[in-house]
């Protein structure tokens, strides 16, 4: 379990204007439809699940975290990683990062995943965090085993058995960099 003080941290986050930006770009890439089962994969304390379910409340939206989260925004979403039913969309919303074995997880996801299931991700860009710390090491939080680049990012969902339908990045610019990537993603 995390602590609290790391629960505050994302609570916090979780209450920005920029955060619920995301989740409304989050929303128009997953092109949620009635009735889709959503999975909100390293979903924290359960923030984006809240807020897709009030955008969508004829759809199922879960979530799965290898931690469990005291101070959770919503109560009973989490579901085991024995999960038993296909879903119709995947995110990961700023958890792809903290992820040990990207590839050998997405493989493993496929099992879950109807062929045209949609996986969305939006995770931090590695080149723009370099250019914001002036070219210096990027200093995260300790949770964090994985940066990305637009090519890295692309090549971890190849890799998985993933053909890669959009890409991209969006918000705070720095050169030719922004701050944050996407992608958008279906099984070969």
């Amino acid at each position: 379990m995390y602590s609290k003080d790391y629960s505050k941290r994302l609570k916090d986050w979780n209450a920005s204007e920029k955060y619920r930006d995301e989740v409304d770009f989050l929303n128009s890439l997953l092109a949620i439809q009635s009735g889709n089962k959503v999975l909100d994969y390293g979903c924290g304390i359960g923030t984006a699940i809240k807020l897709l379910s009030e955008k969508h409340p004829q759809a199922q939206v879960y979530g799965y975290d290898v931690n469990r989260f005291e101070d959770r925004v919503v109560d009973d979403f989490y579901i085991r990683s024995d999960f038993y039913f296909q879903f119709d969309r995947i995110y990961f919303m700023h958890s792809l990062a903290h992820i040990p074995d990207v590839v050998g997880m997405l493989s493993r996801l496929h099992q879950f995943l109807k062929p045209e299931t949609r996986v969305v991700v939006i995770t931090p860009n590695s080149d723009w965090l370099w250019l914001k710390n002036n070219c210096k090491e990027v200093k995260t939080d300790k949770t964090v085993v994985n940066h990305f680049t637009s090519k890295s990012l692309k090549n971890t969902f190849e890799l998985a058995g993933y053909k890669v339908a959009m890409s991209g990045m969006y918000g705070e610019l720095i050169g030719l960099q922004a701050e944050r990537l996407y992608i958008v993603a279906k099984i070969n």
